[in-house]
């Protein structure tokens, strides 16, 4: 059974498929279908998933049932996965609205996900002092 998530939450995969969670989903008025991802504009900044009219991407149904929204944006995830190890598949984001723009979704704790099993992974070593 999956994890039910009541956190708006997008699942970025290295093929470039990005899905959206139902709560993510509800999140999205259908006044138009464009999405787009953006990358931050300097170091400090944050992905952001754009839904101004006119993005490059439309948002398609997908998911077991069709509930859920996807879209695909091969481009921006090889940016996304180009400083990542090939061992990751996936980056789950939570999405929170952005503070200025209406159409504009902030991406936040990013969270790797790797396709090895968790006794393989390597555990981050911490600096000595």
């Amino acid at each position: 059974m999956p994890l039910i998530q009541d956190v708006p939450m997008i699942t970025v995969y290295r093929s470039g498929i990005i899905n959206l969670n139902g709560e993510a989903t509800r999140l999205m008025h259908d006044t138009h279908l464009q999405v787009d991802l953006l990358p931050p504009v300097n170091a400090r900044a944050s992905w952001q998933l754009d839904r101004r009219a006119g993005a490059c991407c439309n948002l398609l149904k997908g998911g077991r049932n069709g509930s859920h929204l996807r879209f695909s944006a091969p481009y921006r995830a090889a940016e996304l996965f180009r400083e990542q190890p090939a061992s990751v598949t996936r980056i789950i984001f939570r999405i929170t609205p952005h503070q200025q723009y209406l159409d504009l979704y902030t991406l936040a704790a990013e969270l790797p996900v790797s396709n090895q099993p968790a006794a393989l992974q390597q555990k981050p070593r911490r600096k000595a002092a």
